[in-house]
């Protein structure tokens, strides 16, 4: 488990797990860098295979990007595909790379309400965009830079949900991170969104 002021607690990963069976419909975000290593995606498959067949009533998350995203949502999709829930920076983002009992939430879509938290979570998770997300907002973000920040949005939405649009907040997380750089990229800021608002991250180095 990365080190984080927001625990309060040392729980194990197989407490935690063990945790999820207790809840109703826990919301377990899964996912990360592009560049996992080869040798251990079949293990990053299985690994969500075993967590959603072990935990029936759980929801799980991603960004439907390739790498890691793909690997842990086909270990999804072996057991119960309506449970994976995809969220994407745009309408369309690779349609064809999953399956179509998947549900899916765009950026877009979500309500002017949870945009602005949205927002906001980003800029704390990852000041230097801060400038950025404020041009955003105001809609005088160049087009340039629009796209980049579109996918960072994306990333803050996994977490904090819309409930306006029936996406509940994440419960816990699990990532593969980069190996050299654990806190770059998309990943690397879903990981401080995560550590911003309180849900548990795990690594591969908890679960692997």
């Amino acid at each position: 488990m990365i080190p984080d002021a927001n625990h309060d607690r040392a729980m194990t990963l197989d407490a935690f797990v063990d945790s999820l069976s207790k809840q109703d419909r826990p919301v377990v975000l899964i996912e990360g860098t592009r560049e996992p290593l080869p040798a251990h995606i079949p293990v990053m498959t299985e690994f969500a295979r075993q967590l959603a067949r072990r935990r029936p009533r759980a929801i799980f998350r991603s960004g439907n990007a390739a790498g890691s995203d793909d690997a842990f949502a086909s270990g999804i999709e072996a057991v119960d595909a309506t449970r994976l829930q995809l969220v994407t920076p745009y309408v369309g983002h690779r349609r064809h790379a999953r399956c179509a009992q998947s549900s899916t939430w765009a950026l877009p879509g979500v309500s002017s309400a949870a945009l602005e938290t949205i927002a906001e979570r980003t800029s704390g998770a990852s000041p230097r965009y801060r400038d950025a997300v404020a041009a955003y907002r105001r809609g005088i973000l160049p087009r340039s830079a629009l796209v980049k920040l579109e996918y960072l949005l994306r990333d803050t939405m996994k977490v904090v949900g819309d409930t306006s649009v029936g996406l509940a907040p994440a419960t816990v997380a699990f990532f593969y991170v980069h190996p050299k750089r654990p806190q770059a990229g998309g990943t690397g800021h879903t990981v401080r969104v995560c550590q911003l608002v309180g849900v548990p991250v795990f690594t591969q180095a908890d679960w692997l």
